[in-house]
């Protein structure tokens, strides 16, 4: 018993360290180009802003863009509007913004693993004291730059990380609150207020935050659908209605926002006078796929050790080994359909191939519950050779956390640029390296520096809007 504690405090050690050294990490990426128009409310966000529901697009039949985002864009002004004034009550004002942004990514970071891990546990029905084991096991899975491209999910940009691993971490959160109301146990009375509640909230606001929650709403409930009705039958759908009345309701409710907030999302009108005909964007997929799947080798690696656990499960003669393959054929159908809903979500010129880690983060957190679950069965079931088992599972957790480890700090140069222009009492500022401020490229005029100036202004780094242009040597 002694050892057990001792094992699990020894993981629970190690998950936290991974996490810190991810926080360090995410503290060395530079600010994103995409934050001020977010966070100042640009006339583009702010109608938004000001039709909430999209119901004046509806009306109108005029589009604008990103209709049906609007508890995205309300958030990330709304946080970074507080958090990094907050922040300077401990810490100076530049370093505010950047722990501010470390700190939502940290918080996401840890929240999937928890997530994940959670899930296992619950899906294996194992106790409480598997979870730092479960932790350690997918936490470094969750890369910060090396495998980004491929099984990234928080991105270097902390705004793409707003609008896709946030609801993506949201969506978890859903489906555990679908899952203890599905529950044949009753809950406690309060327990069952609080995950219905939590469960109510989050189907009002996941669909109408970002491109990922609704898509994968329908289709989740439509595959989940199918798989029991083989299952079971209609008779058996019809009597776990019955047992669980409300929570089939908010189910109900989960899907027709879900379907409103894609028929919304038809009115974005973000590159709409440069979108390919539907046609091309599908010839457009097989490239996409094939360059996410072999640009880097971290997929192949967790789908050849996914395969490798089945393998040693079904040899073993594991009850395992059926339910992981089933399990895994009605995700690759949700995969498939997800992937073949991608075109009709528009052409952006920054992922011309659709399929890029961003849109594909479904699939990779997927792969992600498929490596943990399989592992888990395998150390939980299998007897034989665990040695073997535990030197190549430690290898490959070791290279995915060393490899990993190299980010370097790629907002040292920002950060001298921006200090620069706090010093400086002059209005405009010439800077004299080649790095960006808060843009996607370098500021070569004054003028197109008036936004940085004001957010940098707002954030209390700077006395007043100055602006700023890069003078390269």
């Amino acid at each position: 018993m002694l050892l057990r504690w001792a094992c699990t405090i020894g993981f629970l050690v190690l998950f936290l360290v991974d996490v810190y050294h991810a926080g360090t990490q995410y503290y060395s990426t530079p600010l994103d180009g995409d934050m001020n128009s977010g966070i100042l409310v640009t006339w583009d966000v702010q109608k938004i802003l000001d039709d909430p529901l999209g119901f004046q697009v509806i009306r109108t039949g005029h589009g604008h863009a990103n209709p049906n985002r609007y508890f995205c864009h309300w958030g990330f002004a709304s946080y970074f509007r507080g958090a990094p004034l907050l922040l300077q009550r401990w810490v100076d004002p530049l370093q505010s913004v950047f722990l501010a942004c470390a700190l939502l990514k940290v918080f996401i970071h840890a929240g999937l693993a928890l997530m994940l891990a959670l899930f296992v546990r619950s899906r294996e029905g194992a106790g409480w004291m598997s979870l730092p084991l479960l932790l350690v096991l997918v936490g470094p899975l969750i890369q910060v730059d090396h495998y980004r491209l491929s099984i990234g999910v928080i991105d270097h940009s902390v705004t793409y990380t707003y609008f896709y691993a946030l609801p993506a971490l949201g969506f978890l959160v859903l489906a555990g609150c679908f899952h203890l109301l599905f529950q044949e146990r009753p809950l406690p009375p309060l327990l069952q207020a609080l995950a219905s509640v939590l469960t109510l909230g989050l189907s009002c606001i996941l669909p109408l935050s970002g491109p990922l929650v609704a898509p994968c709403v329908l289709l989740g409930v439509c595959v989940s659908g199918v798989r029991i009705l083989s299952s079971v039958g209609p008779s058996g759908i019809r009597q776990h209605v019955a047992r669980h009345r409300w929570a089939h309701g908010l189910l109900l409710w989960l899907l027709v926002v879900s379907a409103y907030s894609l028929w919304l999302g038809s009115y974005n009108a973000v590159e709409e006078d440069h979108q390919p005909p539907l046609g091309e964007l599908y010839a457009r997929l097989p490239k996409g796929l094939d360059l996410f799947f072999t640009s880097q080798p971290a997929i192949a690696l967790l789908l050849a050790w996914v395969v490798l656990n089945w393998t040693v499960l079904r040899l073993s003669g594991s009850a395992g080994a059926r339910p992981l393959a089933r399990d895994m054929g009605w995700f690759l159908l949700f995969i498939l359909l997800y992937v073949l809903l991608l075109p009709m979500g528009g052409y952006r010129p920054w992922r011309e191939n659709l399929v890029r880690y961003d849109t594909m983060i479904p699939f990779t957190l997927g792969l992600f519950y498929f490596f943990l679950v399989s592992t888990y069965r395998v150390i939980r079931q299998v007897r034989t050779r665990k040695w073997l088992y535990g030197a190549v599972l430690g290898g490959l957790l070791l290279h995915f956390t060393v490899i990993d480890l190299t980010l370097q700090e790629t907002n040292a140069c920002q950060i001298r640029m921006i200090e620069r222009i706090a010093r400086s009492r002059a209005i405009n500022v010439p800077l004299n390296e080649d790095c960006t401020v808060i843009s996607w490229s370098v500021i070569s005029a004054p003028q197109q520096s008036v936004p940085q100036g004001e957010l940098l202004a707002l954030w209390r780094i700077t006395d007043e809007p100055k602006r700023f242009y890069h003078r390269i040597p």
